[in-house]
């Protein structure tokens, strides 16, 4: 039982649902416009992925005791799933066509101007 809390608690704490979520929002989307591409959503899930655990990474002092410990203990496997999720995230950015990649730039720079601070603004706060 502890292995499936283990795994769970991986899967939670990684942020992979919230990429699942992303991914399904994404595919329904274009299914109800009449689009059927999976490009676009595997990009989104693999965008979702990367950035979620880069405020995770970069916010490592601000979380929580109980948190901290979960990530100490887990960092290694946080690095290797956000440096794979990463190498995805460029082949599918390399596999869209320019107008999609258009159309899913304001969101990045929404991401960007989450994560990073510009200055005193920042999306987080």
């Amino acid at each position: 039982m502890s292995k499936l809390k283990n795994i769970f608690d991986f899967y939670i704490f990684s942020n992979i649902h919230v990429a699942i979520s992303t991914f399904c929002l994404v595919k329904i989307t274009l299914h109800e416009v009449g689009f059927s591409d999976t490009t676009a959503p595997l990009f989104v899930f693999f965008s979702t992925l990367v950035s979620y655990n880069i405020i995770r990474i970069l916010r490592v002092n601000t979380i929580k005791s109980w948190f901290n410990a979960w990530y100490c203990k887990n960092k290694k496997n946080i690095y290797i799933l956000t440096g794979i999720s990463s190498i995805f995230l460029l082949y599918f950015l390399f596999q869209l066509r320019l107008k999609a990649i258009l159309i899913l730039m304001p969101f990045t720079l929404l991401t960007l101007f989450y994560v990073f601070p510009i200055t005193k603004f920042s999306l987080r706060e």
